[in-house]
């Protein structure tokens, strides 16, 4: 009885992990593709909508063929 329960336990923690294993692949390792609309350099990856419908996402810049994510450059203001 006590060997059954056991091996009951272990398969439960083996189809636990192998689950796990399974959703990490999913999200992770296989990357989501976005559309990008855009001109030679710059795009937009659209990545939803908004509750009114227009397209919500983030500006993107190619460098060297890839498609990488712009990000402005933090500047100092003076206050007055």
């Amino acid at each position: 009885m006590q060997k059954r329960l056991a091996f009951a336990v272990a398969v439960v923690i083996a189809v636990a992990v192998f689950a796990s294993v399974v959703m990490l692949a999913q999200t992770r390792l296989l990357e989501r593709e976005y559309r990008i609309l855009s001109g030679n350099d710059v795009g937009f990856r659209i990545e939803g909508t908004d509750a009114a419908g227009r397209p919500v996402g983030t500006f993107m810049v190619r460098v060297d063929g890839k498609w990488v994510e712009a990000s402005p450059m933090p500047t100092i203001r003076r206050v007055n």
